[in-house]
């Protein structure tokens, strides 16, 4: 799952180019808004195979996962909020769709975050939280079973500009996919 984006940008300046040349205005504005605030770490939350889940389900327990979240971080009273901009993928009234090859694809959520201090002291508990947040929630792991791609550190431009490319690819036509009400770039520590 994660590593087609690999396959499609290679971390190559010229094949990023390439696919920034394709995207449409749309996409082009939100990506460079999202890069002015460099998000640190690109996370995809996956949701059980065999439950696949509608776009309202996954908003409602994506808020329950970023409110823990944030409580977490700084505290159930604190005004500060984790800046974040996830987008869900794969979700139609059925719960799934059908990637670009014709595959079935589940709903899951990338979603790219501005992680205080070091990101990667966040990894388990991103993970727990996402877990206790829903009996819908996929554990990272299974999806993820030969490595820790759920949970990508941003650790240059290039990757940033990558995976921020990747995180709008359903965006070419509108923008519905985006879970507007928990982005919050601009306000975060």
């Amino acid at each position: 799952m994660i590593n087609s984006y690999e396959v499609l940008f290679a971390n190559s300046h010229k094949a990023i180019s390439d696919y920034e040349n394709k995207q449409t205005k749309m996409q082009t504005d939100a990506r460079d808004w999202l890069l002015r605030v460099e998000p640190n770490v690109f996370v995809t939350l996956t949701f059980n195979s065999e439950m696949g889940v509608n776009g309202e389900c996954a908003r409602r327990v994506f808020g329950t996962f970023a409110h823990k979240l944030k409580c977490q971080l700084f505290g159930k009273n604190s005004k500060k909020r984790i800046g974040m901009c996830p987008v869900i993928e794969g979700s139609d009234a059925e719960g799934e769709s059908l990637d670009a090859e014709g595959r079935r694809e589940q709903t899951h959520i990338h979603c790219l975050m501005r992680l205080p201090g070091n990101p990667m002291d966040y990894m388990e508990m991103v993970g727990r939280f996402w877990m206790e947040s829903s009996r819908f929630c996929g554990n990272p792991k299974v999806y993820c079973p030969n490595n820790n791609d759920w949970f990508l550190e941003i650790s240059s431009s290039e990757k940033r500009r990558a995976l921020t490319n990747y995180v709008l690819k359903t965006c070419s036509i509108d923008i519905d996919a985006v879970l507007h009400e928990f982005v919050s770039f601009g306000s975060e520590n």
